[in-house]
This record gives structure tokens, sequence and C-alpha cells, in this order.
């Protein structure tokens, strides 16, 4: 039996493979950040829900400052984990990042940075129509030729959930509060 063929075939069918597609880069996810509004995010998010617990509040302040401290690099990789999944690519994160730099871009990251903020101050978000709908041609045809893209696909999916297992969460918290010269 000759076993050529297919061997050739079967090289051929792994070169006609796609290449797997490199997650965005660190890099890429701290600048979409950035355009989307999400810098100091984390930051004010850890104060907001723990900042007003009875728990943290009985702490001393520098307990409370290293406790924070403390939390903040873990939530900002989770963070940053988060925007990987939800780009999925190096070059959907380039798409993204070359939008931005457009006058149609400027005008989404102006109106996605405003709802993240209203997030954070648990204000409503403003509407589409308010915050785009005095769109100049420029910033249409901008927006309509991004919107064509397989990259605006990211605009459907859902912001992927903080993964963490809550015995890796309590592991941090356990040696957070020894750092912090917290007792349990």
């Amino acid at each position: 039996m000759n076993l050529r063929p297919w061997l050739l075939a079967g090289v051929l069918a792994m070169v006609a493979l796609p290449a797997a597609a490199a997650v965005p880069t660190d890099d890429q996810v701290v600048r979409l950040q950035r355009m989307m509004g999400f810098e100091g995010a984390i930051e004010k998010v850890i104060t907001d829900q723990f900042g007003e617990q009875p728990v943290f509040v009985a702490m001393k302040a520098t307990q409370r400052a290293c406790l924070l401290g403390e939390m903040t690099p873990m939530m900002a990789g989770q963070m940053s984990d988060a925007f990987k999944d939800l780009f999925g690519d190096e070059q959907t994160a380039s798409e993204w990042l070359a939008f931005a730099d457009t006058a149609g871009g400027r005008k989404l990251m102006s109106f996605v940075q405003a709802g993240v903020q209203a997030s954070m101050d648990g204000k409503p978000a403003p509407t589409p129509e308010a915050a785009l709908g005095d769109m100049n041609a420029e910033e249409m045809g901008d927006m309509m030729t991004f919107m064509a893209t397989p990259a605006a696909k990211v605009l459907e999916r859902d912001f992927p959930a903080l993964k963490m297992a809550d015995a890796e969460l309590e592991t941090f918290m356990v040696g957070a509060m020894a750092r912090c010269g917290i007792a349990e």
C-alpha cells in the first residue's frame, strides 16, 4: 500500500488548519481598558463593595489600605483575564484599538466611558440616542465600517465573569489578612 498520498493529504490538512490565534497582549488589554474608561475602576469597585462593610470599617486605616493594596493586583489580573476572554485574540484587540483612533471610534468610546462611569457611580447609563445621536457623516461612516467587521461582534458578547474559585479566594484572603495584620 502506498502511504504517500495519505501522508500528503494529512500534511495538507494540517497546513490548511488555521493557526491558533494569540490572546490579546497585556499592553493591548491595558490600552483597551483605558480607552473604555476602566482606569481606576478596580479600586473604586473594591472600595465601594467593601468600604461600607462593618468588618472593613472596624479595621485600622493601615489595615484597610494594606488589604486594598493586596486585593487590587489580584482583581486587576482577574479583570485583565476577562478582557482577554472578551476580545479573544490579538487581531480583534488591534482592530478595536485602530477603530478607537477614528472619529467614529472616539465617539463610541466616549459613550462607553460614560456608561462605565455611570455604572461605577450607581447612576443610569446614557442612552445611545443621547450619546451618539449627533454623529456627523465621518463618524457615522467610521462606525458603519467597523460594525461590518468581525471585531464588532465583541459588542454582542456578555462581559466574562471574573474567574476565581472559592478555594482560591479563601487562600488569597487568609494570606492577605495575615500580611495585613488582620485577625480572623
